[in-house]
């Protein structure tokens, strides 16, 4: 049988990508995905993330936990963790054409003063919004979290988990995350649990 060069090509892609190559007639659900992000190539500065673990990124940077760190939210995971960036909307698509919904289950975030300097940032108060689309574009689901952090930390605060309702445990096309303060916080975001389909 002769694949098309385009066929190949994401074949190919998808073993690299170390995912399961979906059999013809076969369901195309799989385990839970966790992704912690540790597995990128270390980072002091933000790096632009596209793809990772089955999701396509819209907006995301990642970066690596700096030697030192002075406050600011601490990674769930080491070294890495994922960051929004200063604008534009922030979300979250199934990676085609290897996958073509997914159901997120839940994932740890804070967030910290914009300062351009990451080994410096404080944590600050930030409440989010996450919502899940579906194939119709259709908006299905929708839930809100707060990250509440000491006034003034001098040491790294813990992440907050955000536990996804059962809403979310539909097979969708997009889920966003939004908060009010974007331009004055940075929205960090570790180990994300999901399912892919």
């Amino acid at each position: 049988m002769h694949f098309h060069l385009y066929q190949l090509s994401t074949l190919l892609a998808a073993a690299h990508l170390g995912l399961a190559i979906p059999q013809a007639g076969s369901a195309r659900s799989r385990d839970p995905v966790l992704a912690t992000y540790d597995e990128l190539a270390n980072s002091l500065v933000a790096t632009p993330i596209v793809n990772n673990k089955g999701l396509t990124y819209f907006n995301w940077v990642y970066a690596s936990k700096q030697v030192v760190q002075v406050g600011g939210v601490a990674f769930k995971s080491s070294p890495n963790r994922i960051g929004g960036g200063a604008s534009g909307e922030l979300a979250f698509t199934p990676q085609d054409p290897f996958f073509s919904f997914f159901s997120p289950q839940s994932f740890f975030f804070g967030c910290t003063v914009r300062t351009g300097q990451a080994a410096a940032a404080l944590a600050t108060r930030c409440d989010i919004t996450v919502r899940g689309y579906d194939a119709k574009k259709k908006k299905v689901a929708e839930q809100s979290f707060a990250f509440k952090p000491p006034l003034s930390p001098v040491v790294p605060v813990d992440m907050t988990p955000a536990a996804l309702s059962p809403a979310f445990s539909q097979k969708l096309k997009k889920v966003t995350i939004e908060y009010p303060t974007q331009s004055l916080a940075v929205l960090v975001i570790d180990n994300m649990a999901y399912r892919l389909y």
